[in-house]
């Protein structure tokens, strides 16, 4: 998959402020657990920005027992694949 993704704790919120300024919301739309194994996964990377955009615009409330499944599952593929650091170094 090309190893972990490392950005600083600020190039994160930079990019989670530029996807805050889309339009558009998830309201409550996550892709099943197979949809991300196949679409996104292979290709993190570039697959990065829509995942976050999942995680920090979706309600992380009052979800179903299957959209629990679908986020733990999103979740713990940045949790594996990105590494927040203070230094760019």
């Amino acid at each position: 998959m090309g190893g972990t993704i490392k950005l600083t704790f600020e190039q994160y919120e930079h990019m989670v402020d530029i996807l805050g300024r889309i339009s558009l919301r998830p309201n409550g739309f996550w892709p099943s657990v197979s949809e991300v194994k196949k679409e996104l996964e292979p290709n993190i990377r570039k697959n990065l920005p829509f995942i976050i955009w999942l995680l920090e615009y979706n309600p992380s409330e009052n979800l179903s027992k299957e959209d629990k499944i679908k986020r733990r599952y999103i979740q713990k593929l940045i949790n594996t694949n990105l590494e927040l650091v203070y230094d760019s170094d």
